[in-house]
């Protein structure tokens, strides 16, 4: 027979492990649900902070965009001064280069031919158009007279191109009407005794006004002037060649 209580026990403590392991299984619910719903509350506060930025950094652009002064570069681009006062130096340059005297240059066919001189091509190598050059300067009284204008009073160096296969040539240079004292040195440098191959230059130093000037080479009485003209040239100043 069973024992008076045996089954007592047993029933009253297996319901209370049950409501025990029902209560269990109820307080697990509710624990979970908290930390899903901090969770989302996390996830939420994130999203937020997210669009607060966004929308922050929206309503700076717009701001910059609203504000020139915000966009603008801090070096606006303009002209550095030190570069205008450089642009007005070189300006005022080439001004002055503008009015440095430039060579002038004229073939010996060219200028007023009296007393005999005439234009020849019979020896080649002149530098005139066609080859043409002056000859019969040999003649008392031929010269060959070049007028020009020059920018300001002062010393220039006057060139002349000659063709001499034979004695030193000593011509005489009237500038402006006066003689000069010193003849004009037609040396044969070159060393040839063909005349189309005895071109060579010299040069003579000259005063001159501002304005127009003339220079005369001509053949005087006691000169010798065994040459032919090929061309004449200036520059300013009083050039050692």
């Amino acid at each position: 027979q069973p024992q008076p209580g045996g089954q007592g026990p047993a029933a009253p403590g297996g319901r209370a492990a049950s409501r025990q392991a029902a209560g269990a299984a109820q307080g697990g619910g509710p624990n979970r649900k908290g930390l899903l719903i901090g969770a989302i509350a996390v996830v939420a506060a994130v999203v937020v902070g997210i669009s607060v930025a966004a929308l922050s950094s929206g309503d700076d652009d717009e701001k910059q965009a609203d504000d020139p002064a915000a966009t603008a570069p801090a070096d606006p681009g303009g002209e550095d001064p030190d570069n205008k006062a450089a642009d007005g130096d070189d300006k005022g340059k080439d001004k002055k280069d503008a009015k440095k005297f430039k060579t002038l240059t004229a073939f010996a066919n060219s200028l007023r031919l009296d007393g005999g001189a005439t234009a020849s091509t019979e020896h080649a190598g002149a530098s005139g158009p066609n080859g043409a050059y002056v000859d019969h300067m040999n003649v008392v009284g031929a010269s060959a007279t070049w007028t020009f204008d020059v920018p300001e009073a002062g010393p220039y160096t006057f060139y002349i191109g000659y063709g001499n296969a034979g004695e030193t040539a000593t011509p005489t240079l009237t500038v402006n009407g006066t003689a000069q004292d010193r003849k004009i040195n037609m040396g044969n440098f070159t060393g040839q005794k063909e005349w189309s191959k005895a071109w060579t230059e010299t040069y003579s130093w000259v005063n001159l006004n501002k304005g127009t000037n003339t220079l005369k080479i001509s053949c005087e009485d006691g000169d010798k002037c065994g040459f032919n003209l090929d061309k004449v040239w200036l520059k300013q100043g009083h050039i050692e060649k």
